[in-house]
């Protein structure tokens, strides 16, 4: 049965020969497939008569149905970027990590190699923070994301960048998952709104304490009431997508009762200790009022 190949095709060959420039590889099918020197490896210094043999098997790309001679030319370079962009725009749709070299610096950022392929690392996607000097990325391995990529324009795009910024999401993630809604903990002021303060509640977590939350009483400015680097006692109120609040008035109306108690108790224990004097002292005038003196 006689099969019929499509350009495009990725098939497995067995080299049949090698000669000065190019080797011939049987199709299994009757065929007769050409594959030129250049065409079988992008390592530098790679020696088809080293590294081939007769019946070793290779899988190719049919790049020609036919070379003027009747014979049918493929690459192996072709099929290898064939794979390589079937297997990247998995790892894009899989939002997967990878690791690159980084090989030169180019104009707008660097150029690194996956798979093989050519991939471009633009300034702004090399890092969270501002990059000011390219060249010291060059010879580093980065973990990155896939920005873009066009397999048909040969457009490959990475971002270092967004793995830096899926990490702080998770470790975020992390601290919010250690809290808990109406839990009351210790934060610092760290920076002070219009609106209401935000509290730093864990390392690199703040929740905002809105005005209204401040405080029992009415707060006018929030500036009155609070300064920065003040320790505060606030609960939890809420979380929503990232977002923590915060009240330092819940804290308040929790604590009054005890607080209230605590001065009852006070001014009972002052009342006492006041009853108790003025009855000693009555006791002693009526002692001494009974006394005659001659």
């Amino acid at each position: 049965m006689s099969i019929k190949y499509e350009v495009g095709d990725i098939v497995n060959c067995e080299v049949l020969g090698v000669s000065d420039h190019e080797v011939s590889v049987d199709l299994n099918a009757g065929k007769i497939g050409i594959i030129a020197f250049e065409d079988l490896s992008e390592e530098e210094g790679y020696d088809p008569h080293k590294h081939l043999r007769n019946g070793k098997h290779l899988t190719a790309q049919i790049t020609s149905l036919d070379d003027g001679r009747g014979n049918i030319r493929l690459s192996v370079n072709a099929a290898r970027h064939t794979n390589a962009w079937d297997q990247l725009k998995d790892a894009h749709s899989a939002n997967e990590t990878l690791t690159v070299h980084v090989r030169e610096q180019v104009k707008g950022g660097v150029v690194a190699y996956l798979k093989g392929l050519r991939a471009f690392i633009p300034a702004s996607q090399l890092a969270a923070s501002y990059v000011d000097n390219l060249a010291d990325f060059v010879g580093r391995d980065l973990e990155v994301k896939i920005d873009s990529i066009e397999p048909a324009k040969r457009r490959l795009v990475l971002s270092a960048r967004a793995v830096e910024q899926e990490k702080k999401r998770l470790e975020q993630q992390a601290k919010l998952d250690a809290l808990e809604v109406g839990s009351i903990v210790e934060g610092t002021v760290a920076r002070l709104k219009d609106f209401g303060a935000f509290v730093n509640i864990a390392d690199g977590l703040d929740g905002l304490v809105h005005i209204s939350q401040i405080s029992l009483k009415r707060v006018e400015k929030v500036e009155d009431a609070l300064r920065v680097g003040q320790k505060v006692r606030v609960k939890i109120t809420g979380m929503k997508d990232g977002k923590v609040s915060l009240s330092m008035k819940a804290v308040e109306l929790l604590e009054r009762p005890s607080k209230e108690a605590a001065a009852r108790k006070a001014q009972d224990e002052q009342v006492a200790r006041y009853a108790d004097r003025e009855s000693t002292g009555t006791s002693l005038a009526d002692l001494l009022g009974g006394i005659k003196l001659d």
